[in-house]
């Protein structure tokens, strides 16, 4: 996994896309507000002359005070909020719970990647941009020097993974719905094929007879599967759910963990640290592979007995706190 320490270049050689999508007025707060948004906008343009700044957002979410910084601001219709019950009782009380932003997610991450010029691409939120410039430049060149070896690479923060190396809660077989970094036409498969797959499916995805319907960042992990041809949900979709688990799913993970992602850290990557700081203190594995088959069954174990922790403190929380 990446460290600030082990690799210090201060150069980026490739343009860059960063590409802010979802809410922007509703969450200007949460960033620090526009002159501090601006700033740090300001600073990543700097580093390369080709490096621009796309917002995909919906009507009513633009900021005058952005304009300016903003090289391409795309306006998308608004879907609306994903009606659908989201968690069981006595979790959520409310039934149905209309919380779940999934097509809003994916289409404005659709229509952002579908406008950039360049090859590669940062998709990101607007309480996660470049900060520190140093920090930034040292993360992004090894990103980018990792996906020049293998365009079908993605980089990440390891902090949000959710998989059989990492799991904060129990779920496997995610892409974090933050920071994404690629090659624009990978990411964009990637999310052309999630929403295809949660529009087509919506109805079987969300049924009642799950009481954890999938989340949207399992949602991308099985459409980047997908993609790679190491394994098709659509084909099981009846079964398909938050904790759903399989001796093919772990293969399959295994080969994406060890070959596809490119793990970093959150806390040396020079992204702000405000909405998300709490994530800088999140303890990830050293080093992040597998060693053999007990790993795999002793990680398998852990994924599940934190399951049951997650599950059993979401019950209390609910019944107690409500």
């Amino acid at each position: 996994m990446f460290s600030v320490e082990e690799k210090k270049t201060n150069f980026v050689t490739e343009p860059v896309s960063l590409i802010i999508t979802g809410q922007i007025k509703s969450r200007l707060g949460r960033a620090g507000g526009a002159s501090k948004l601006v700033e740090n906008l300001s600073m990543f343009k700097r580093l390369n002359p080709k490096n621009e700044v796309i917002f995909s957002t919906f009507e009513g979410e633009q900021v005058t005070q952005l304009k300016a910084i903003v090289d391409n601001l795309i306006i998308n219709y608004d879907p609306g909020q994903d009606n659908f019950r989201t968690q069981p009782w006595p979790i959520s009380r409310k039934f149905p719970k209309k919380s779940a932003n999934y097509t809003r997610m994916f289409k404005t991450a659709v229509t952002g990647l579908s406008a950039s010029k360049n090859k590669y691409v940062i998709k990101t939120r607007i309480e996660l941009v470049p900060e520190n410039s140093i920090f930034f430049t040292n993360w992004l060149s090894y990103v980018l020097s990792e996906i020049d070896v293998n365009p079908s690479k993605i980089g990440l923060f390891a902090e949000h993974y959710n998989g059989v190396n990492f799991s904060i809660d129990g779920t496997i077989g995610t892409l974090p719905s933050t920071v994404l970094v690629g090659e624009k036409q990978n990411l964009l498969n990637i999310y052309l094929e999630a929403i295809d797959n949660w529009e087509k499916h919506f109805t079987i995805l969300t049924n009642k007879k799950f009481l954890f319907p999938v989340t949207d960042e399992q949602i991308l992990g099985f459409s980047y599967l997908k993609n790679l041809n190491y394994f098709d949900q659509t084909k099981i979709i009846n079964k398909i759910k938050r904790y759903y688990i399989s001796p093919k799913l772990i293969r399959a993970l295994q080969r994406v963990e060890n070959n596809q992602l490119i793990y970093t850290r959150y806390s040396e990557s020079g992204f702000t640290k405000n909405y998300f700081k709490g994530s800088s203190y999140i303890k990830v594995p050293e080093k992040l592979y597998y060693s053999s088959h007990v790993y795999i069954i002793r990680r398998v174990i852990i994924i599940i007995l934190k399951r049951l922790k997650h599950i059993t403190r979401r019950v209390k929380s609910g019944l107690f706190m409500n």
